[in-house]
């Protein structure tokens, strides 16, 4: 899934996000999971990833159905369950349906 053109204003923090808060290494491998609200952010991370060499699973959880969820999408979880790192970009008007994932 590519999340569409990075914005340039929000390279520094996608960059600070990646390198510093989430300490991504080179050739790590990371869920990158979005709503379309925050498409930009996750285009932005997407390319802070690529220029850290970290691969990525894009996810825009849109394309599994609508909100609120019931229960966490199969492919979001099994990306989860495989990467060495997990993002989720989503506006917090859209978050209840985290609510409803198993713990």
């Amino acid at each position: 899934m590519k999340f569409g053109t990075p914005q340039p204003e929000l390279m520094p923090g996608a960059r600070n996000a990646v390198e510093t808060c989430l300490g991504v290494r080179p050739g790590e491998h990371v869920a990158l999971i979005a709503d379309e609200a925050s498409r930009a952010v996750a285009a932005s991370i997407a390319a802070a990833l690529d220029d850290r060499n970290a691969s990525y699973t894009g996810l825009l959880l849109e394309e599994f159905g609508p909100r609120p969820m019931k229960a966490a999408p199969a492919d979001v979880l099994e990306a989860l369950e495989t990467a060495d790192v997990g993002v989720m970009c989503m506006t917090r008007s859209r978050a209840n349906w985290v609510r409803a994932w198993p713990s």
